[in-house]
């Protein structure tokens, strides 16, 4: 039988602990790696599907990245949700891509290469455990799993008005499971203007 993993809970971090954590990546660790948690946190990929990314899939004129596979284990295979979907980037993500390309585009077609090793990634140990476990606690910032840079991407986008439709068809999920986890985040912006809305449409149906 097949054993689902539980997915940690979203539990994003600030703007400012995004910056500070990319800020220490660069000065310890260089421009490469600063590239890969810079598109981790601005365009909120899975990191299997981050791993697996080409340059060919990477369309700079179009803004667009099509997310269509990912690696686990040594095992290239289909995105979790067996389909392909066009990513939209940010201009953050935008940036780390263009930075990247300076880096690896001309030796192979893997957007991201261990800068130790010079090959790809195979899972997310390697980054997780040289890179984000010192960072963070350099920083003296609580630990989460790198995979909550998907979720402050989603938050943010959320957070910026970002429709959460929009928001599922960037992440690779359904409208489902975007309302889901990130209910909270979608009522916040919205409470005081949607509130708003109905004591105005009372005020005129009283008024009258």
């Amino acid at each position: 039988m097949r054993v689902r993993l539980q997915l940690p809970e979203p539990d994003p971090l600030s703007p400012e602990d995004v910056e500070a954590i990319l800020a220490k990546i660069r000065e310890r660790y260089g421009d490469e790696v600063e590239n890969w948690f810079g598109l981790g946190f601005f365009a909120g990929m899975r990191t299997s599907e981050q791993i697996a990314l080409r340059w060919s899939d990477v369309d700079l004129k179009d803004n667009v990245v099509k997310v269509q596979r990912a690696r686990v284990r040594h095992e290239e295979k289909e995105t979790k949700t067996a389909t392909t979907r066009h990513h939209e980037l940010s201009a953050r993500a935008r940036v780390y891509l263009d930075h990247q390309r300076a880096h690896t585009q001309l030796k192979g077609d893997a957007v991201f290469l261990d800068p130790v090793t010079a090959k790809p990634y195979n899972d997310d140990k390697p980054p997780r455990e040289r890179y984000w476990r010192p960072v963070l606690a350099a920083l003296g910032l609580r630990y989460r799993e790198p995979y909550q840079m998907r979720h402050t991407y989603a938050t943010m986008a959320i957070m910026a008005g970002a429709s959460p439709i929009y928001v599922a068809r960037q992440m690779g999920n359904s409208p489902r499971i975007v309302f889901k986890h990130y209910a909270r985040w979608i009522e916040s912006p919205d409470r005081g203007r949607e509130r708003a809305k109905i004591d105005a449409f009372l005020a005129d149906a009283w008024a009258k």
